[in-house]
């Protein structure tokens, strides 16, 4: 470790750029979730009516605020340039 030089800023920020969705995405606590689930059971929201449930409500809105990058094989390609670029691969 004591001849460790960490990737250049471009590498990073690609990085983050395609993975970094991840470390936002603030979903509620497990046992929250199953609560949320459990009551929506209970109150008989199956099938199409699931996407009007608590559950539902919550964990879609933690993934639309954190979306996937749209193009993810692009972000790829363009990091392993980068590596190219810097020869960090």
């Amino acid at each position: 470790m004591e001849n460790f030089t960490p990737p250049p800023k471009e590498i990073i920020d690609k990085l983050v750029e395609i993975d970094g969705y991840k470390g936002q995405r603030n979903y509620p606590p497990l046992r929250k979730q199953l609560e949320m689930l459990y009551d929506d059971i209970k109150d008989g929201k199956l099938g199409a009516k699931a996407k009007t449930g608590k559950f539902f409500k919550a964990i879609d809105k933690v993934k639309m605020d954190n979306p996937k990058p749209k193009n993810p094989d692009k972000l790829k390609k363009e990091l392993k340039e980068l590596e190219k670029k810097y020869g960090t691969n």
